[in-house]
This record gives structure tokens, sequence and C-alpha cells, in this order.
């Protein structure tokens, strides 16, 4: 498991937060708690990791809102994550519409400071070097002279964080002549069907993760799919149940949203590298509560064989009921401005056995937790 912690202050809707998320966890909370700015954050962190604060924020489609509008003028953005006994800060200066070309950035293991990099300075210091800025996040530098296999893990994990917010389901066809080298689920889910149709060509070097996906597909869409294949051309085709010939089969791109959707989760959960982080925003749109039910028993078995951390937000009743028997997997987001632990679990904010004795769906619509601030307070509820 991924054994991350990670800490914002001052970005967009988040004054403050720390969180640690374990295994396949929900985060939920009021319209404007702050559950999409996690998941900003996240990619935030990858693409500083990938090609630098100022172009991960255009990412992040940052401008004066990049910072939280309860922080003051001169108050930086901070971002922190620990991973295994190391801890990366980010202090990000806004300026104007944009963030400030030159970030703080520091590298701790344990409590001894192994990178240091000034914030508003041209050059830094690594191991009694002086060097100048290149405008990427200076980490790198110090794994080139630094190579602990920790700190490369480190590195890897940030660089596999993966968000899911918006497949883009009409752009999910490539042709064969796209397909090289397509063996993980792009964030917008245009290259699912060259990442299948490379999956399932070689199920040994791919330790059968197209077969996994197809699984689990028939379990959530029993009456829609038995199989899929694919032309000479990369097209993908799908066969209904009982389909009398191999002619029977349709397009892909004629099939039902729901199961199109549950593909593109079901296949960026299966090629997530080992130990890593990945997360969905509103995993429950177009799926029928049995396919939700289905999908969320295919990454909980994934998580626990790979360590994954597979992060989900939620206003959906029926995903939270399918986390009752372990209400610590919850995590709530106050309002903004509420004092305490954000997000906080929802096995700390109520009784476990009281919360036992009652659908969480139930209770998150019935405003017991996680409403909004000013929602009228929720009536007596009884066992």
């Amino acid at each position: 498991m991924s054994n991350l912690t990670l800490r914002v202050r001052n970005f967009r809707a988040l004054r403050e937060l720390e969180w640690t998320p374990r295994g396949v966890c929900v985060l939920t909370g009021a319209n404007g708690a702050g559950k999409s700015t996690v998941l900003a954050a996240l990619k935030f962190l990858r693409n500083t990791v990938l090609r630098g604060p100022q172009e991960a924020s255009r990412f992040a489609d940052a401008g004066s809102a990049f910072r939280n509008l309860a922080s003051s003028a001169g108050e930086d953005v901070v971002f922190e994550i620990t991973h295994e006994g190391w801890r990366w800060r980010l202090g990000i200066p806004v300026e104007g519409q944009g963030v400030h070309s030159y970030h703080e950035e520091s590298l701790w293991r344990g409590d001894a400071c192994v990178l240091d990099v000034p914030r508003l300075q041209h050059t830094f210091q690594l191991q009694g070097a002086v060097r100048g800025r290149m405008g990427t996040a200076e980490i790198h530098s110090l794994h080139a002279v630094h190579p602990d296999e920790a700190l490369g893990r480190f590195i890897d994990v940030l660089r596999a964080l993966r968000v899911y917010d918006n497949f883009e389901l009409g752009r999910a066809y490539a042709t064969k002549e796209d397909t090289d080298g397509q063996v993980f689920l792009l964030p917008s889910g245009t290259n699912l069907v060259a990442v299948l149709n490379n999956w399932r060509s070689a199920p040994r070097r791919f330790n059968g993760q197209f077969e996994w996906v197809m699984r689990w597909t028939r379990r959530a869409f029993p009456d829609l799919i038995e199989d899929l294949e694919f032309t000479p051309e990369g097209q993908a085709r799908f066969y209904p149940p009982g389909a009398p010939s191999p002619d029977a089969s349709l397009p892909l791109s004629v099939a039902a949203s729901g199961l199109l959707t549950a593909l593109h989760q079901l296949t960026a959960v299966a090629g997530a590298p080992d130990g890593s982080v990945i997360a969905f925003d509103e995993m429950e749109n177009q799926l029928h509560p049995h396919a939700i039910r289905t999908v969320l028993a295919a990454m909980r078995q994934r998580a626990d064989e790979r360590g994954l951390t597979i992060i989900l937000t939620t206003h959906a009743p029926i995903v939270l009921n399918a986390f009752a028997s372990e209400p610590g997997q919850v995590f709530v987001l106050g309002a903004p401005g509420e004092p305490g632990v954000n997000p906080a679990p929802l096995d700390t904010l109520r009784d476990p056995e009281w919360l036992s004795m009652f659908a969480l769906g139930d209770l998150y619509e019935r405003n017991v937790f996680a409403a909004p601030a000013g929602a009228a307070a929720p009536p007596e509820v009884d066992p």
C-alpha cells in the first residue's frame, strides 16, 4: 500500500488538509467542501514532478483562484507529501494571476533536510554544489546523486498518481496504428481500446489484465457483454451474451454509456502500478447500483492484491452504503472554515456501533454527516 500522507494549505477550496488514505476509500462532503480540490492537488503534484510548478498550475486551471480566498496576500500555497520516511514540501508563491517561477522546495529524510531550494532565489545547493534552477521539481536532481531505493519508490508513486475525473467516452476508439506503447489508461480515457488491445495480444506480459477487466465487466453487465475482440485494424467489437455467430458482434462505440464507464474504471485499476495511488471523481455516474457494487468489489480485490490506494469522491448514497462495514474508510471534508481534523474518518465523527444500525447513505441524505453549512438540522434518527 502507498503509505502516503498528503498535506495541503491555502490551495483553492482547502485552507488546511492532512490525510492518509488507505485501500479503497471514499471522500465526501458538501458542495464546495473541497473534494475536487483534493483531486486537483494530486494532479498538481504529479504534473509538478513531470513538468514543473508553472506548467502544473496551467493544468490545474489555476490563475487567481490558485490560492484560497481566506489566505492573506503574503501566504504561499503549500503542498507536502510523506512516503516511507521521505517528506517532500513545496511552497508556491502566488503572483498576480499565476504562480511565481521560483518556488520553495525541500526534501527531508526523517529530521535531516537533504534538499533545500530557497523561495524566490535563482540558485540552490545540492550536495555542496551550487546549481541553477531548471524550472522543474528539483527532487529529480537529488535522486541523480542520492540513489536511495525508498526515494526512488517515492518518485515513482508521484509520477504514477492518476486522477480520473472526466472520461471522454466518445474518443476511446483508437485504430491499430495508435496502439503502440499504450499500457495504462490516460486520465482522459481516450486510449481505452489501444490499451485493451495490447493487453489481449500479450496476456503473459501483462499478467492477464485484459481477462481480469473482462471477468469483472461480465459480472457488472451480465445481460450486455460476453466478450470483446479487435479487428485487424484495431477496432473494438463486443459480443452480447448468446451471440449466435462471429458476425453478431457490435462496435464498442454503440455500447451503453454505463458499460463504457465501467470498462474505463476497471482498465484504470488493472493498469495501475503496484503500490500506486489513483482517484475517481464520482465513480457512480452512469452506473446501475449492481454495476457500482461490482466495480467496487473489483477495486477492493485489486487494491488488496497490489497494494493500491483508490480514492473515490461521491455524493451517492449507494456508494456510501457499500462502506457500511468499514465507516473508517469514509472521510468527511468539513464545510469551509470548520475546525478539527480535515478530512475526518466517519467513525470518529459518530460512534461506530451507532453507525452500524443504519445505512450510511440514509444518514447522508438526512444531513447527519457531510451536510452543507446552514442546512436544516437532521431529524431525530432512531435505529
